[in-house]
C-alpha cells in the first residue's frame, strides 16, 4: 500500500497520473505483468503462452498464405522473392525455434513437459500467473515491467527466473520486497514507504543501505539457518495514506525517530554517488 504498483500502472499506461508526465522513446514496446490479471480457460498452456509470439506467427501464416500461391504459380517471380524476404524475417525472430523457446520458457516456471497441453481453467491462479509470465518473457519487449513476480513461484522457479533476467536484453522495472533478490539483476533500487521515495541506491552497494525501513526490509529477508517465526520484523503499525500526519511517515516505527522527524517533510540527500535517504 505505499503506491508501488500505481506508479507502475501510470507507467504501463493503465491509469493517468493525477500531476505530472510519462515520457518514453516513439514505439517503445513495454511488457507488463501485473498483480492482479483475468483468469485464462479453453486455451492449453502452450497455447497461451505462445500468444507472446505475435510477430513468429504472423509471419508464419504469412508464409503460408505465400507458399499456397507458389503451388499454383511455382514460377511466379515476385511471389519467390516475397517468400525468401519472409523466410529471412522468420528465421531473424527465432520462428524455428519458436516451440522449443515456449517448452523451454514454462518448463523453466515449472511446468512438466506432460502439462503443457492441458487446458489453462484447470490450473490455480499462481500457476494461471506462470502462464501469463511466460507469454510476457516470450514477446521480447524493450522494457518489461513486473509487478512482485515471484509471488507465485517456487525457489527453483525463482532462480530460473533471475538467470533469465540476467540475460535480458532490454530495460527492467520490478517490484518487489526481497531486496537481495532484486539487487541480483537491476542496477538501481528505489524503496519507497506509504507513497514516498526513502532511499534510492545502486544494487552494489545494498550492504550500505542506510533509512531504517531500508535495513528493516532487509533484515527480514529468510537465509540460510533462519528458522520460520524468526524472522526480524519492522515494529508500529502502517499509517494512513489518507490525511497523513505531518512529517516522516515511517517516524512511529523508526527506533532512531526525533524530534523533527514527526514535524518536517524528509528530503532527500545524497550520501554517496547514486545514493539519496531521505
Amino acid at each position: 500500500g505505499v503506491g508501488k504498483s500505481t506508479l507502475m500502472k501510470i507507467i504501463a499506461g493503465q491509469i493517468e497520473a493525477d500531476r505530472g508526465d510519462v515520457t518514453m522513446s516513439k514505439g517503445l514496446k513495454l511488457g507488463y505483468l501485473p498483480q492482479e490479471f483475468h483468469s485464462i480457460s479453453g486455451i492449453s498452456v502452450r497455447q497461451a503462452a505462445s500468444e507472446g509470439l505475435e510477430e513468429v506467427w504472423r509471419l508464419h501464416h504469412e508464409l503460408d498464405e505465400v507458399a499456397q500461391k507458389l503451388n499454383l504459380q511455382p514460377h511466379n517471380e515476385a511471389l519467390l522473392e516475397r517468400y525468401g524476404a519472409l523466410q529471412a524475417s522468420f528465421e531473424r525472430v527465432g520462428g524455428f525455434e519458436a516451440e522449443a523457446r515456449v517448452e523451454q520458457i514454462l518448463c523453466g516456471l515449472g511446468f512438466r513437459a506432460d502439462e503443457l497441453d492441458q487446458d489453462c481453467g484447470a490450473l490455480s491462479g499462481g500457476w494461471q500467473m506462470r502462464v501469463a509470465l511466460a507469454k510476457l518473457l516470450l514477446s521480447e519487449p524493450d522494457v518489461l515491467l513486473l509487478d512482485e513476480p515471484t509471488n507465485h513461484l517456487d525457489l527453483r522457479s525463482v532462480d530460473w527466473l533471475c538467470h533469465f533476467l540476467n540475460g535480458f536484453a532490454g530495460g527492467l522495472i520490478l517490484i518487489s520486497h526481497d531486496l537481495p533478490m532484486v539487487a541480483r539483476f537491476c542496477d538501481r533500487i528505489v524503496v519507497m514507504y506509504r507513497g514516498r521515495v526513502v532511499e534510492t541506491i545502486e544494487s552494489r552497494r545494498l550492504s550500505e543501505a542506510r533509512h531504517p525501513y531500508t535495513q528493516g526490509l532487509l533484515d527480514a529477508v529468510p537465509r540460510a539457518g533462519t528458522r520460520r517465526g524468526h524472522l526480524a520484523s519492522i515494529p508500529g503499525n502502517v499509517p494512513e495514506l489518507v490525511n497523513p500526519k505531518p512529517g516522516c511517515r515511517f517516524a512511529d516505527r523508526c527506533t532512531h525517530v526525533m524530534p523533527q522527524c514527526t514535524s518536517a517533510d524528509p528530503v532527500q540527500t545524497p550520501v554517496a554517488d547514486g545514493h539519496q535517504v531521505a
